[in-house]
């Protein structure tokens, strides 16, 4: 007859003193590993963190004499002499901008006349559906902080047979032609 046997056998794990030391050993050495890499690491970004301040520094003192050297430049030679070239120049686009804001629907500008003199003058031709629309435009001249004095010099009214379409612009051909003159207050940049 077979008896049973037990191949596994039966002992309750046991801790002794020598497995104790070898697992505190092996503890303490997978801490050191890490407090070493931790430590490495620490010392990489610190020099990382002296080398930048020192070049944060540098470029601090570069750009004080980049800007003390410009503001001295920008005072004397060749860039003040295009700077005062560039601020003599009317700033004409302002002035054109206003002028052209004023003009009412039924007034059509023909010609614009710049005269320089002592005092810059400026001659406008063009015509008007009628003397109210003229009127208005002169009005609105007058309130441009970019001309002095508006005055009408001319206006002409076209006789009856003379009234022709001048096309998408509303504004018959013969209608009024007028000359407006006005001392021109020159915008500056």
């Amino acid at each position: 007859m077979i008896q049973r046997i037990n191949l596994i056998e039966y002992q309750p794990f046991q801790l002794t003193y020598e497995q104790l030391l070898k697992v505190f050993i092996l503890v303490t050495l997978v801490c050191f590993l890490f407090y070493g890499v931790q430590a490495a690491i620490s010392q990489y970004y610190s020099r990382q963190e002296t080398r930048l301040s020192a070049e944060i520094s540098s470029l601090k003192t570069q750009k004080e004499q980049l800007l003390k050297t410009s503001t001295t430049q920008i005072g004397e030679g060749p860039v003040l002499e295009i700077k005062k070239k560039f601020d003599s120049i009317p700033n004409w686009t302002s002035f054109f901008d206003d002028l052209f804001s004023r003009i009412p629907i039924h007034v059509s500008l023909t010609s614009v006349q710049i005269v320089s003199g002592e005092k810059g003058s400026i001659v406008m031709h063009g015509k008007a559906k009628n003397p109210t629309e003229l009127s208005q435009f002169l009005t609105r001249l007058g309130q441009s902080p970019f001309l002095k004095d508006v005055v009408l010099s001319t206006s002409t009214r076209a006789a009856k047979g003379e009234e022709r379409s001048a096309g998408s612009a509303g504004v018959r051909e013969s209608d009024f032609t007028f000359s407006i003159e006005s001392i021109i207050i020159i915008p500056k940049r």
